[in-house]
């Protein structure tokens, strides 16, 4: 668990471990789930950033309801290794995917006053 302030880098901790994950296997497949459409926007950003930099060959997509059918299936059946979406449209449509997922990645936000 990792607890720091706001915008200071916590989602970003999880590159390392997610692209040891695809480097070691290209056909894995980890999901970033987020709760909100604009963390999975801005963190797909920064993952097709550091994967350009590092240049691993991970194929990110973005699995969210604003997608039509067509484009979901497309990421369903197609190669992909991070994908980042929420759990309105990431946990069930995932999980029966064959082969399964090498591990989750869920960014919960607590908030405290």
């Amino acid at each position: 668990m990792l607890c720091t302030t706001t915008a200071s880098g916590k989602s970003l901790t999880c590159m390392i471990p997610i692209f040891e994950t695809v480097l070691a296997d290209s056909e894995a497949t980890v999901p970033y789930i987020s709760p909100l459409n604009a963390l999975v926007n801005d963190q797909l950003k920064a993952f097709m950033k550091f994967e350009e930099t590092l240049g691993s060959g991970a194929v990110t997509s973005r699995y969210t309801g604003v997608l039509s059918e067509a484009q979901k299936r497309k990421i369903r059946e197609g190669r992909k290794n991070i994908v980042f979406t929420n759990p309105e449209n990431g946990t069930h449509e995932f999980s029966c995917l064959s082969p399964p997922m090498e591990a989750f990645f869920l960014q919960p936000q607590i908030h405290s006053s």
